[in-house]
């Protein structure tokens, strides 16, 4: 009898401990299922943290109370902190306005581990949005000096979202100053509406094979600037990458990677980046690239390695030609204008890459592809700014494109979703008339009306007959009152 009622206290006291949320041994934080509260200015890390009247005084106070699953809600303020997250968590400050929460790293230098806020590992699913983060630390004695408002590493999902991040300008060595730097991501990975101004390298993927989504965000400014010789540099100025994706050591992206709906502004650095390889290293591919929708119109600049808008390279031993590395992508309706270098770059042996739909024009050249390209790339239905199609290949006085590119037919106006017709044959008697000819630049830049469509047309109507459905045999309307200017 003894026996039973201890047998029935015990399975009292694991009831009561069930119903109040945990078993023996949780702590406080397991059992309260939040929302989280954070306030600078009243807040005590003492507090329940569970009200907005007991609310915690540091955001990492409440991420060290917080269980997976639960969201932390910041006030206004100014938060002195480096923030480490580790669990699965939505962290919010102000969506609207993020300049009302601010994340000041105060340039401190003894900071232990990369990035002022550092996902590392989480638990689960997190969320990171409507922070301002300013100053970010580093700390130069891990060899590297580099500053990072945001690092991240997981296999879960991890959305970075409506904050405004800002770099140290010429307040650090050219090279070592990042918005945002993925690595090793197996998780899906969302980096949307964000500001990033001022530092050198705006986002970095690092071997990031969950897929992702870069998408409208603002990259304003990024810092530029001369690589002095008192820092290893050879005293040239130099710009980063607004959005740069690396593989390498054998990985395989095969997950889309997305980059769509971005904006450019007062900017003289290089765009999107995609490398598959990395030098001294085994190469790695990207399958599944879409760059879509992004506004490229970039300032002039005077830095030395510009790329252009979107650059696409294998880099792979000496001749960047080894076919495990290298980049498969589609291109298409994007604004291209680098008025100091070319728009769109590709370089090494890479897959399939076309480029389709996008306003190509006020580049040195639209789109350069050096001699060791494997396949041609299908650049049709591009505006190349002028009526005649893209030069010097090409016959027109738009915007140059280089060997190994196919670019007939293209768009005739800057319409991107008008006819693409530009120097397509004649296919019907319209075609032939004085206001369709094609204009033909001769080697003096004088034009001349091509003939070279409807002498087609001719032939066509003699094997196939018109689009009236007559036979053609006697019809020659296409040259009959056209002579060779």
């Amino acid at each position: 009898m003894r026996k039973l009622i201890l047998l029935a206290m015990v399975v009292a006291m694991v009831a009561l401990a069930t119903v109040a949320g945990g078993s023996f041994g949780l702590t406080q934080n397991a059992r309260a299922a939040g929302p989280w509260y954070v306030d600078g200015t009243t807040g005590s890390d003492g507090n329940s943290c569970l009200a907005t009247g007991s609310a915690c005084l540091t955001i990492q106070a409440a991420i060290n109370k917080a269980s997976l699953g639960d969201t932390i809600n910041v006030a206004a303020g100014t938060y002195t902190e480096q923030l480490i997250i580790t669990k699965g968590l939505t962290i919010v400050g102000d969506v609207s306005n993020p300049d009302n929460v601010v994340i000041d790293g105060q340039n401190s230098t003894t900071m232990l581990k990369v990035g002022q806020v550092r996902i590392y590992q989480p638990t689960g699913p997190v969320i990171f949005e409507g922070f301002k983060i300013v100053n970010t630390g580093w700390n130069p004695s891990d060899g590297s000096s580099i500053a990072l408002n945001i690092f991240a590493k997981s296999s879960y999902p991890v959305t970075i979202q409506h904050n405004k991040l800002i770099g140290h300008g010429a307040g650090l060595t050219v090279g070592n100053d990042y918005g945002i730097w993925t690595y090793g991501n197996t998780g899906t990975l969302a980096i949307q509406d964000n500001y990033l101004s001022a530092m050198y390298h705006g986002i970095l993927l690092e071997r990031q094979t969950g897929a992702s989504t870069i998408a409208e965000n603002t990259f304003d400014a990024l810092f530029t600037g001369v690589y002095a010789v008192a820092d290893g540099g050879d005293g040239n100025k130099y710009g980063g990458r607004a959005i740069e994706a690396i593989t390498y050591g054998g990985v395989n992206v095969i997950s889309l990677q997305e980059i769509n709906e971005n904006q450019f502004v007062n900017f003289k650095s290089t765009g999107v980046q995609f490398s598959g390889g990395f030098s001294g290293q085994n190469p790695g591919k990207f399958t599944n690239v879409v760059i879509e929708d992004n506004n490229f119109d970039f300032a002039t600049t005077d830095i030395i390695n510009l790329n252009g808008a979107v650059f696409l390279k294998n880099v792979s031993g000496t001749l960047n030609n080894d076919p495990a590395g290298g980049v498969s992508a589609n291109i298409h309706n994007n604004i291209v204008h680098v008025p100091s270098g070319n728009g769109i770059n590709v370089a090494g042996l890479n897959g399939s890459i076309k480029v389709n739909n996008n306003s190509i024009a006020g580049n040195l050249y639209g789109l350069m592809a050096d001699e060791s390209l494997g396949s041609t790339i299908d650049a049709t239905c591009n505006w190349w700014g002028a009526a005649n199609g893209p030069g010097p290949v090409g016959p027109g006085t738009g915007d140059r494109v280089s060997t190994g590119v196919s670019f007939n037919p293209w768009l005739t106006t800057s319409d991107l979703s008008g006819p693409c017709n530009g120097g397509a044959l004649a296919i019907s008697k319209n075609q032939c008339k004085d206001g369709g000819w094609d204009i033909v630049l001769r080697a003096n830049g004088t034009g001349f009306k091509n003939q070279g469509a409807c002498v087609s047309y001719v032939e066509h109507l003699r094997e196939h007959g018109d689009d009236d459905g007559h036979d053609g045999q006697n019809d020659h309307s296409g040259t009959g009152h056209h002579g060779r200017d």
